[in-house]
């Protein structure tokens, strides 16, 4: 949420110099799949709703951590947009949707040149993904990945198939698939020895790789790096202007088990934390909140106590959430609500104090309908690692301007997101919603949401004027200034928004993260590649440039548009 790519590649750094401290040759990231519904359990690994988006952040990620001499495996090739029967599944997809918004993001992150890319477990279009030749091909020739394929673990289950489609190292290693392998009479003997070129290949660029790494940065240096990026991450999702908190020794009320358990997402991705972890009572304290009182939610009189502090209190904290429990990988959620007693707690203390503020935990999209009306403030703080509460302590005392914009949509419930709703079977999901995945429906049908796609607020207040574009042979040059018309200086992030006026289908070209001190101006400049500006033709099976008139909007989020102009393309 940071949408900051000098950080995203200051973050990348960090992780190598981890992976070099621990002797790891390649990492298993960045996953850039599409969060296509905010249940999938494993959304807390990815990016975006947003394939230009996360196939940027890949390409920031990937360079950084392999300028480092770490490898980078990008994953996971492609549409594992679930985790319910993920390892049969199969994504039943448009060649359209398919291209332009599952393959997108690949195909951006492709260009860092990754050493690696893990195939998926599903099936597409009824073939198995490390079985699927036209994939594999798509990815040699169009993505142009010239590294080696990897299976996911114990995805492949007929490895001659796969190995003649391009899948070059099965993971893990396995007697029975190589028995498999070794007695099959279909292996195609040149892909057999395209794919023995590829691992010995990888084999010898990590050990000759091996050789460079050199750790740069310290462990404090590396921690401070993450706490900066959650500092920059968390969203301001809602305030009434009770943040920031202006009195540090009132006496706050703090509720909820994330206050002082560390929240994270499960699997094979799961990051645990190293250092004992700091509550929220302790990092606000540590900031100088030195009237901060911490409540614990797990027995009925302790409530009654919270409730009763809470009546005077200048205002009240509440940390909710989800524990790696409820999103994880090998399963989807159910709902998008809060557990029950969550949402009975914000409840209660919202009727004896009108300053409630909720901290949220989470990974993915909560739902917050139930209860937003009654609270002052909710800031998101996602996962943010073990020292998110020393961030989110900065955020809610002023210590840092929250910047943090959203990377998904945050529907108003479940059922209004178009992909949780298509069709499925017992094999097949139906991706009958097509393009419109995320922001792309919510604006194009002018549906509601709770949040939009690219949302975020600050303690600063923000003006766009003057906007410009100026065509170029490859791009298109969009300038215009950014004011800050507030007492604080800040952060914002300008997004570009490209589409057709008549369809209103527009889709995220551009962005820029601009610092603007207090009561000035700032230039701000997005460059669109032209290549950006196509459609996938299925008449013809090629990619054709933008015809016809256009519209360039400007503005602080997908539906928050300050500044429009039409060009004829």
């Amino acid at each position: 949420h940071t949408w900051d790519m000098g950080l995203v590649e200051r973050y990348a750094e960090a992780l190598a110099d981890d992976c070099i401290d621990h002797g790891v040759d390649i990492l298993l990231g960045p996953g850039v799949n599409i969060k296509r519904v905010p249940t999938c359990g494993r959304n807390f690994e990815y990016v975006s709703e947003d394939p230009y988006l996360a196939g940027l952040v890949g390409y920031h990620y990937i360079r950084a951590l392999q300028e480092r001499h770490v490898g980078a495996c990008l994953k996971h090739y492609c549409c594992n947009n679930q985790e319910l029967e993920r390892y049969w599944i199969s994504a039943e997809i448009d060649e359209q949707t398919l291209r332009e918004i599952y393959l997108k993001p690949f195909e951006i992150a492709c260009k860092a040149e990754p050493w690696a890319i893990m195939s998926s477990y599903n099936r597409v279009n009824g073939v198995q993904v490390n079985e699927d030749k036209r994939l594999h091909r798509i990815l040699r020739d169009e993505l142009q990945f010239d590294g080696t394929v990897i299976s996911d673990w114990w995805a492949v289950h007929r490895p001659s198939k796969a190995v003649n489609a391009g899948t070059n190292l099965i993971m893990p290693y396995d007697e029975r698939i190589m028995e498999k392998l070794m007695s099959a009479e279909d292996v195609d003997d040149s892909a057999l020895e395209e794919n023995n070129r590829r691992v010995i290949a990888l084999a010898e660029k990590c050990e000759y790789e091996k050789n460079l790494r050199q750790s740069k940065l310290t462990v404090s240096e590396r921690r401070q790096i993450a706490q900066e990026v959650e500092e920059n991450g968390i969203v301001l999702l809602k305030n009434n202007g009770i943040l920031p908190l202006r009195n540090k020794e009132a006496v706050l009320p703090i509720m909820g088990n994330a206050a002082e358990q560390y929240y994270r997402g499960g699997g094979s991705s799961e990051v645990k934390s190293e250092l004992p972890y700091e509550k929220l009572h302790e990092s606000l304290q540590r900031y100088g909140a030195t009237g901060a009182h911490f409540a614990w939610n797990d027995e009925t009189g302790t409530l009654r106590n919270c409730v009763k502090e809470a009546k005077t209190a200048e205002a009240v904290i509440v940390a909710v959430g989800n524990s790696h429990i409820v999103e994880a990988e090998e399963k989807d959620r159910e709902t998008l609500r809060l557990p029950k007693e969550e949402e009975f707690y914000i409840h209660t203390l919202a009727k004896e104090n009108e300053n409630v503020i909720v901290v949220v935990y989470a990974g993915a999209p909560v739902e917050m309908s139930s209860w937003i009306e009654e609270v002052s403030a909710v800031v998101w703080a996602g996962y943010g690692g073990d020292r998110v509460n020393r961030a989110v302590a900065r955020v809610l005392l002023g210590d840092v301007n929250p910047s943090g914009k959203l990377a998904e949509t945050f529907p108003l419930a479940l059922e209004d997101v178009p992909a949780y709703c298509t069709e499925r079977t017992a094999e097949s999901v139906y991706y009958r919603e097509g393009r419109g995945v995320g922001y792309r429906y919510f604006v194009t049908e002018k549906k509601p949401v709770l949040f939009p796609f690219g949302y975020g607020l600050s303690y600063s207040k923000f003006a766009y004027e003057d906007l410009q574009i100026v065509e170029r042979e490859n791009c298109f040059d969009v300038t215009f200034t950014i004011e800050n018309t507030s007492e604080r200086d800040g952060k914002e992030t300008a997004q570009l928004y490209i589409g057709c006026p008549e369809t209103n289908f527009f889709e995220l070209k551009g962005f820029t993260k601009v610092m603007v001190p207090s009561h000035a101006k700032r230039k701000a400049k997005i460059t669109v590649e032209k290549r950006l500006l196509r459609n996938y033709d299925t008449r013809v099976n090629d990619w054709k440039p933008y015809k016809g008139i256009y519209e360039f909007r400007v503005g602080k989020n997908c539906l928050d548009v300050s500044l429009r102009k039409e060009r004829r393309l």
